[in-house]
Formats: structure tokens, C-alpha cells, sequence
């Protein structure tokens, strides 16, 4: 990921009226790049919230086996190994962008405050 866009290369003259407006005016593409590293999150929290409650009720407590999957027939036991495996993908990818997220933020808090000791 690179680094976000630096704030306005103009010393602002006064300042903004309100916080929200001084944060929309000096970082306003970093906070929709934050809003839509948010929103490409959902599905993989979801996923990561969805996949236990496959695990017990599909693989451990089903009772039809073998299942077709994409056109193959999984036994009971590499059921619950697959359905595991993407439980684990799905807790790191989330921890990923839950770091990069925290970053981006912490490099868009340090634009802004970089505009406020140049003014």
C-alpha cells in the first residue's frame, strides 16, 4: 500500500469553522479511501462470522454425507478441513486489512496535523 496523498501544499489562511470541515477539507481523499477499505471489509468480517456456525451445524452436526461441492463429492472430515482452512484465511485477511486500516489512519491523522503546525 502506498503512502496517501499529502494534504493541500497552501498554509490554510484561518482556520475551518468546525473539525469535521478542517478534516473534510485538508483530507477528504484519504477519508473516502478509508471509507472504501471499510466497506471491501464487510464480506470477509461477515464471511468470518458465518463460517463457525458452518463448522458445527454443516460439518460436525450434518448428517448427509457425502455433500457435492462444485461438482464433487466431500466426505464429512475434509468438509470440516476445508470449511477450517477458510475460516483461517478469513481471520488473517481480516487482521490484514484491519492493519492496513489502522495505518492509512494513522498516516491521514499525521497530514492533517501537518497542515495545523504549517498554518
Amino acid at each position: 500500500m502506498t503512502k496517501p496523498d499529502a494534504p493541500s501544499a497552501t498554509t490554510p489562511e484561518r482556520l475551518e469553522p468546525t473539525l469535521m470541515r478542517f478534516i473534510w477539507r485538508y483530507s477528504a481523499r484519504q477519508q473516502l479511501a478509508l471509507l472504501g477499505i471499510t466497506l471491501l471489509s464487510f464480506p470477509i468480517l461477515y464471511a468470518s462470522l458465518e463460517l463457525p456456525k458452518r463448522i458445527l451445524n454443516d460439518a460436525i452436526g450434518g448428517t448427509v454425507f457425502p455433500l457435492q461441492l462444485f461438482g464433487f463429492e466431500v466426505a464429512q472430515v475434509p468438509f470440516l478441513l476445508l470449511l477450517c482452512f477458510a475460516f483461517l484465511l478469513t481471520l488473517l485477511l481480516s487482521g490484514l486489512i484491519k492493519m492496513r486500516l489502522n495505518v492509512y489512519k494513522g498516516w491521514s491523522a499525521n497530514a492533517c496535523c501537518a497542515v495545523c503546525a504549517t498554518g
